[in-house]
C-alpha cells in the first residue's frame, strides 16, 4: 500500500514539474511580432476592410489563399472588453 502511494506521489510530482512551467511561458505579442510570424508562414499584408471592430489601436490584416487573419491591439482594456461584448451579441 505504501509503495503505491509513493509511486502515485512521484508520478503526480513529475507531471506537475513538466506541466506548470509551460503555463508561465506565455507572453503578449506585438503587431510587429504578428506580422513577422505571419509573413514567415506565407501570409501577405492587405488593407484592413473589416468594419466589425471599433478598435482605435493597431489593426493588422494578413491574407493567404483566401484565408484572412486579423491582429487587433486595443488602446485600452475597456475598449477591448466593449468590442468583445458587441461581437458576442
Amino acid at each position: 500500500m505504501k509503495y503505491r502511494k509513493r509511486i502515485a506521489f512521484f508520478l503526480l510530482t513529475a507531471v506537475c514539474l513538466f506541466v506548470l512551467p509551460g503555463c508561465s511561458a506565455r507572453k503578449a505579442i506585438t503587431a510587429s511580432d504578428f506580422t513577422t510570424a505571419a509573413e514567415a508562414a506565407g501570409f501577405s499584408a492587405v488593407e484592413s476592410e473589416d468594419e466589425s471592430t471599433s478598435a482605435t489601436g493597431t489593426v493588422v490584416q494578413m491574407e493567404k489563399d483566401g484565408i484572412s487573419v486579423t491582429f487587433i491591439e486595443y488602446s485600452s482594456n475597456a475598449e477591448a472588453k466593449e468590442d468583445y461584448a458587441s461581437q458576442r451579441s
